[in-house]
């Protein structure tokens, strides 16, 4: 018997046998039956739901695949426990507690994900400077997601006139994913919303302030993740960011030492457990 990794709650060789001998009332292991038929069962997960193949070799021979479209392994888990039980001994009835599920429609499964990014921005502070922070995440199904994050770039220095202005930015972000793609591995558009502040204080000049901008941005982009094992997901995204206002810092009596960027480029590297 062969379980999927995304299958890893579907029963393992020995509770299935069990849940066979619990049907036809008698141990399987060196019955007569058992020694003339050799049965293969695959037990898969897909979007729909889940999927068992079975294979039959020596004294019957076939292949057959069972389906359940409910949100876990149990009721498929039974139906093929009652199938090789009739295979076995067609004369036994399976009681109620294994009675053959019907199809249900798919229904879309709730996760709560805690995760962290790392990346590079690229004129996010008029250069390039390191990126992290960390979101939560709520994935509708199979394909869809929203995360609600918190970052901050790194402190870019500007050399300008007899001092340094040092900028960072701090935000909050607001992002939905859709997949356009199925499975383990997923691929699709990204799109956010930014909001938080930019910072700017200068050093080595006769007079040293500091002083905080508003920051309003929109992103896009693309984003693909793979499923590790079935609570450990990574990621990796690119967005374009832009702007929705300019921002200026200046020093007095010497002028203008920093103008942000009218686009920015941002690429991270995110690793997120389900929680829930």
């Amino acid at each position: 018997m062969e379980r999927a990794p995304t299958a890893f709650d579907c029963p393992s060789a020995e509770r299935l046998t069990s849940a066979v001998e619990a049907i036809v009332g008698r141990p399987l292991v060196g019955s007569e039956e058992s020694g003339r038929i050799w049965v293969q069962v695959v037990f898969s997960r897909f979007e729909q739901g889940y999927e068992a193949h079975l294979r039959l070799t020596g004294a019957a021979e076939g292949e057959r695949v069972l389906g359940d479209r409910g949100e876990n392994c149990e009721a498929l888990a039974d139906a093929v426990a009652v199938t090789l039980a009739l295979l076995f001994d067609p004369a036994s009835q399976p009681p109620k507690a294994h009675a053959i599920a019907q199809p249900q429609p798919a229904q879309p499964t709730l996760g709560v994900w805690f995760g962290g990014r790392v990346g590079l921005g690229l004129g996010l502070v008029g250069g390039a400077t390191w990126v992290a922070g960390g979101a939560v995440g709520l994935s509708l199904g199979a394909r869809t997601w929203f995360e609600l994050g918190a970052a901050t770039s790194g402190s870019r220095a500007l050399a300008f006139g007899s001092g340094v202005v040092r900028v960072r930015l701090s935000y909050a972000e607001l992002s939905g994913f859709h997949s356009l793609t199925a499975g383990d591995f997923q691929l699709g558009p990204v799109l956010s919303i930014l909001g938080g502040a930019t910072s700017g204080a200068g050093d080595g000049y006769a007079t040293s302030t500091s002083a905080t901008l508003a920051y309003i941005a929109l992103a896009g982009g693309a984003r693909a993740q793979i499923r590790l094992i079935p609570r450990l997901l990574l990621s990796l995204r690119a967005e374009g960011v832009v702007p929705l206002q300019t921002q200026v810092f200046s020093v007095g009596y010497v002028g203008s030492a920093y103008e942000s960027s009218a686009l920015a480029l941002v690429t991270d590297l995110g690793l997120a457990l389900q929680i829930w």
